[in-house]
């Protein structure tokens, strides 16, 4: 066909193979050639270099635009699924069905979508796709050859529509509640966190892998044998690289994944059960093995170092490498949102942080507020960033200003120590913190006193207590210029305080405090300060007042992220 230069009905017949399968080469090849004859992918020779991973992919769609509604029309699935189950299968449909039994109790409510690429299915196995959530993938219809390991998961991660994508297996089965645990740990890590490590036993082992665990990897990294990964993540390191047979390619994924900066968790008590029974069958892998491991070894031993056979599971969250990778999380975290910040600003500027801005933009800030979708009465969003002020983090002293106006008051007072704990953390030496409040003294005050008439003195107790229109707009604790001295004296900074009222009725009552970092505080410090600052709101010394004040700092450190005792 190419020959006889029939080029546009070559297209068409390339772009229907390749919907069809995206990591098959023979169709790569032919869209290739076609495209470079038709002048609309100069670089065709990329394609196939790309197509030995999920680099592919992207690429097929960005250089023939005007086809990509057929292919995305071609890869449309289930929508709504917060996790994908890729699972290539063949000739174990009790195993299948097993595992296939035991999402709904282990996913909880939580949306999921199983893709399978069945090789040779019978009636009984082709009756699977009459299952809610199921999408059956015949693989004769979309692979010329026995494709790869690495090839069937790429194929089904192309069709993936969850968040999460978990590369399973048809010989697993799932403890109740596990896929909504990961999920939940996945979710509150963040973006930062690229993928959850869930527990796995061997059915038949008699060696550590006989007990439930996660396992380790090269430079003691932490594996997702079993677990979740987010997708997008996943397609954005090149998914699974065509240079393995079958082993290893998990483990070069996760790699990639944590050489990007990102962080694996582990979920000890998201559990799965391998029936490894017909593992042990397949010794024609062996010499795949032998040579997969050889080249995961060459790629990733210089970079992680090496395999250490004396420690390959865990099974507990204080095990060293479990608290390793919440410091990963912590440390992405921490640059990511600092990259974010500097990204707003001009080459060179200091870093200063407006937070809480509302409607009020400061030039030469970056100005963070609430999504929009969090406010009832805000008629324009300004902010650079939008985020929950509680979620944020930035490495240590980089920081030269922060203020907010009008937004200390909203948290209680384990999270407003908790948050100075962190102001105390990012700022520089030297560098400044502004907070403007209402002046709970002055404003009690003027309700105490006769000049308000009664309608006004409600509009001063709103003013110290909150609009209380959405959940958010409640003053969780009161400030005036004495407390703040004597707070942010505790956490190291001196402080001037200047109080304003309006000077037109009802006469509101602000304070506004600016402090200068004068002392660094370690964690230790840092906590001696939470505690003390708690102290001082304790009634007697009674046990009960003491459990309390226990309580208070525990919550501080908890969500300042430090560790009691340090």
């Amino acid at each position: 066909m190419l020959e006889r230069r029939d080029f546009d009905d070559a297209l068409a017949l390339f772009i229907t193979a390749v919907n069809r399968n995206p990591f098959e080469p023979v169709a790569l090849a032919g869209l290739s050639r076609t495209l470079k004859a038709l002048g609309r992918f100069p670089a065709a020779a990329g394609l196939l270099e790309a197509s030995r991973d999920f680099a592919a992919f992207p690429l097929i769609r960005k250089h023939y635009a005007s086809d990509a509604s057929r292919l995305d029309a071609a890869l449309a699935g289930t929508s709504g699924a917060v996790v994908s189950l890729l699972v290539p299968t063949k000739d174990r449909l009790q195993l299948l069905l097993d595992f296939l039994r035991s999402i709904p109790d282990a996913a909880k409510g939580v949306a999921c979508e199983v893709l399978l690429l069945y090789a040779d299915p019978d009636a009984g196995a082709l009756a699977l796709r009459e299952l809610p959530g199921v999408r059956l993938f015949d693989q004769a219809r979309y692979f010329i050859d026995r494709p790869s390991w690495p090839r069937m998961m790429n194929f089904l991660l192309s069709r993936a529509t969850g968040r999460y994508m978990m590369y399973a297996s048809d010989d697993i089965v799932f403890d109740p509640g596990s896929i909504e645990t990961a999920v939940a740990v996945g979710d509150a890590a963040g973006w930062d966190c690229c993928g959850v490590a869930m527990a796995y036993r061997n059915l038949t082992a008699d060696n550590a892998w006989k007990d439930f665990g996660v396992d380790l990897t090269l430079g003691r990294q932490i594996l997702v044998n079993y677990g979740l990964l987010r997708t997008e993540q996943a397609i954005e390191v090149g998914g699974f690289s065509h240079a393995y047979q079958f082993y290893c390619a998990d483990g070069d994924l996760c790699l990639k994944l944590l050489h990007r900066g990102k962080a694996i968790l582990p979920a000890f008590t998201a559990r799965v059960s391998h029936n490894d029974v017909q593992d042990k069958l397949k010794a024609a892998n062996f010499t795949a093995a032998d040579k997969d491991i050889a080249l995961y070894g060459s790629l990733w031993q210089p970079v992680f170092g090496p395999l250490d056979v004396s420690r390959r599971r865990i099974d507990r969250d204080d095990a060293p490498e479990a608290v390793t990778a919440w410091a990963a999380l912590a440390r992405a975290k921490r640059e990511s949102h600092f990259a974010a910040a500097r990204a707003v600003l001009p080459d060179g500027a200091p870093v200063k942080l407006h937070l809480g801005c509302g409607e009020q933009y400061l030039p030469g800030y970056v100005n963070i507020d609430f999504p929009p979708d969090h406010h009832t009465a805000q008629q324009r969003a300004v902010a650079d960033i939008f985020a929950d002020l509680t979620s944020l983090d930035y490495p240590a002293g980089t920081l030269e200003e922060i203020r907010s106006h009008h937004v200390f008051e909203h948290f209680d007072r384990p999270a407003a120590l908790a948050l100075l704990a962190r102001f105390c953390r990012w700022l520089c030496a030297r560098g400044r913190l502004v907070i403007e409040t209402p002046d709970v003294l002055g404003s009690f005050g003027q309700v105490l006193g006769d000049e308000l008439t009664f309608e006004q003195k409600q509009a001063v107790m709103r003013h110290i207590f909150g609009s209380h229109e959405a959940p958010w707009a409640v003053h969780c604790d009161g400030w005036y210029g004495e407390k703040f001295v004597r707070v942010l004296g505790a956490f190291g900074f001196e402080a001037a305080v200047r109080d304003t009222a309006w000077n037109r009725p009802p006469w509101l009552h602000n304070t506004t405090v600016v402090a200068i970092k004068v002392r660094e505080l370690d964690d230790a410090a840092v906590l001696r300060a939470v505690r003390l600052v708690h102290s001082w709101h304790m009634v007697d010394e009674s046990p009960c007042e003491v459990l309390k004040l226990n309580n208070w700092t525990a919550q501080t450190a908890r969500a300042a992220g430090i560790t009691q005792g340090s």
